[in-house]
């Protein structure tokens, strides 16, 4: 698979890496039975990100803001999302500073709010995503590593947060996301898909939930795929 998008529609902050030793970057301990070796490292610190662009890109590389409509999918009273601009707050670190407080109240990073009210019969909210790749060209993707950010979450009841990565190849698409539901008996839902229009028969999908396993409001969990 290769992941050459990331999502994130709640509050984002830095990306977190693995142990460091004289050859790259591991998965796990270099001691441990199973562990992987990576020599390439991209990382995008969102500490000290602390503006957005009017041209929906943030300042941070390959980083873009989403926006627009998404309509509800059922047929009933249930609300769209309107992805905006204005919903998208750097609280940024002073430049180069670490362990100090951010400009405005609140976690330092880059939040993505859900705010009150609705618009059109949309709620308006934010997302941010990231086509990642390596080489001088930008066309090598990253077939293989361990992809992970440090969120956390909202825990106003209502709001979904949504961290995961795609990949479009020609008509085929495959993608993994981790969907998170604020006050939910079940507030992790992991979803795996591999679809193609062209080649229905072959299409999978693959879907668990978990219970209330972190408190994702209260502090910052590392989000990760190896």
């Amino acid at each position: 698979m290769k992941p050459t998008q990331l999502i994130a529609p709640l509050a984002l902050a830095s990306n977190a890496l693995a142990w460091r030793c004289l050859c790259g970057y591991s998965v796990n301990r270099t001691s441990d039975l199973h562990f992987s070796i990576f020599t390439h490292i991209a990382e995008t610190d969102f500490l000290h990100t602390d503006s957005t662009n009017p041209k929906l890109s943030i300042q941070a590389p390959g980083w873009s803001v989403d926006v627009g409509n998404q309509t509800a999918k059922q047929a009933d009273s249930s609300l769209g999302a309107s992805q905006q601009l204005d919903n998208l707050v750097t609280n940024a670190l002073p430049k180069g500073k670490w362990g100090v407080p951010p400009a405005m109240s609140g976690d330092a990073g880059l939040q993505l709010w859900v705010r009150h009210g609705v618009e059109d019969g949309m709620v308006p909210v934010a997302g941010a995503s990231n086509s990642l790749s390596l080489g001088h060209d930008g066309k090598e993707k990253m077939l293989y590593g361990s992809y992970r950010a440090g969120i956390k979450f909202s825990g106003v009841n209502g709001t979904r947060g949504m961290f995961g990565w795609e990949s479009k190849e020609g008509s085929r698409k495959q993608s993994i996301s981790m969907a998170f539901a604020a006050r939910e008996s079940k507030m992790l839902i992991v979803t795996v898909r591999d679809t193609d229009p062209k080649d229905q028969e072959h299409e999978t999908l693959w879907e668990t939930s978990f219970g209330s396993i972190f408190h994702f409001p209260e502090e910052f969990h590392e989000m990760r795929f190896d």
